[in-house]
């Protein structure tokens, strides 16, 4: 085999192995998930976002070198996602803050993502409603991200809101 035929093969590879690792995912997205289970009396709010995009953002943000995807339930990572998390989301009810301390976070290997909830027992919702969320995670990092938001509340409200560069904050009354 020639020098070039060799060079032009090792080129053509190398671009093929780096598109791969590349555009593993495209889609630039988290998802949040507010849910109300009356039965139980506990508000849900569960965050789910992708690993890598996450865990670069975080470790740039707070100038840190957390291996996340690994080391996930170590008390300096938890206290690093709660610190970030809370920086770029705030969910208000009825003008109090709720606190996103997470009872749950699982690292979810096959979909590539991390699965952070927040339970609150001894929840219930009484008369006229207003929740007023911000959501600006990962929109410094990459500029197609979106950030979804699913409200449910049984016999109250359902609602989805995608949160972008353009829109970062919305109140919902019911």
């Amino acid at each position: 085999m020639t020098h070039k035929k060799l060079l032009f093969i090792l080129l053509i590879s190398a671009g093929l192995f780096q598109s791969s690792f590349t555009y593993i995912h495209p889609l630039k997205a988290t998802s949040t998930r507010i849910t109300y289970l009356p039965e139980k009396k506990e508000l849900q709010v569960s965050i789910s976002v992708f690993r890598d995009d996450f865990q670069k953002s975080l470790n740039t943000e707070l100038n840190s070198r957390f291996d996340l995807i690994h080391y996930y339930n170590s008390k300096d990572a938890t206290d690093a996602v709660y610190t970030f998390f809370n920086k770029f989301i705030s969910i208000s009810i009825n003008d109090k803050v709720l606190s996103l301390k997470y009872d749950e976070v699982l690292n979810d290997e096959d979909k590539n993502s991390f699965v952070c909830t927040t339970i609150l027992k001894n929840y219930t919702f009484k008369g006229k409603q207003k929740i007023d969320i911000t959501n600006k995670m990962l929109l410094n990092y990459f500029p197609n991200q979106a950030n979804v938001v699913v409200i449910n509340i049984p016999d109250k409200l359902k609602k989805v809101i995608q949160f972008d560069k353009n829109l970062t904050s919305e109140t919902v009354i019911f």
